[in-house]
């Protein structure tokens, strides 16, 4: 079964949250359509392998619900799960080579981050269109690898871009099958 934890940051004065997750960016039938939430995370199980969500989120308080957010959306796929290499902290942010590159299927990718932040890892076409978000959450300090499995896409060249704090590194990788 998959899931996926959904954060954000906490609105001004705001008592509690709604969430939504849908298939369709319209919303017109949530899979989740949450007014309870009290934290700024909620986490959905029960989702679909090979499939894009869409997510929004408003804030609430006594004198009402704010507007959504913009949707935001992820694809799920199958990955293991991100690994960290080694206790040491690194002293400069790396994004490294995938290997083996070119891949087919799978390939890992290592990363290493000198503070702790909010981290994404995003996998995009030569088009610039987003096909994996591998990780959207805060992490520690550290080195992490994450192996990729992308059986789903077509062969061709692929952008991978680490993000965290103010760094913003890109590289290529090649799906060969």
């Amino acid at each position: 079964q998959l899931s996926a934890t959904l954060s954000w940051n906490a609105g001004t004065g705001a008592s509690g949250y709604h969430v939504q997750v849908s298939t369709s960016s319209s919303f017109a039938s949530p899979l989740v359509d949450d007014s309870t939430v009290t934290t700024t995370s909620r986490t959905v199980t029960g989702l679909a392998l090979n499939t894009t969500y869409y997510w929004r989120v408003r804030s609430k308080n006594a004198a009402g619900y704010s507007a959504f957010t913009n949707a935001r959306s992820f694809k799920t796929i199958r990955t293991t799960a991100v690994e960290q290499i080694d206790g040491a902290v690194p002293t400069d942010y790396v994004l490294s080579q995938n290997y083996p590159n070119p891949f087919n299927p799978s390939t890992t990718i290592q990363y290493a981050l000198p503070v702790s932040g909010f981290v994404t890892l995003r996998v995009y076409d030569v088009l610039g269109k987003q096909v994996f978000e591998l990780i959207n959450q805060y992490q520690n300090a550290g080195s992490y690898r994450i192996k990729v499995n992308a059986q789903t896409l077509p062969s061709g060249m692929y952008l991978y871009e680490l993000r965290s704090g103010s760094f913003v590194q890109t590289k290529r990788m090649v799906l060969e099958k």
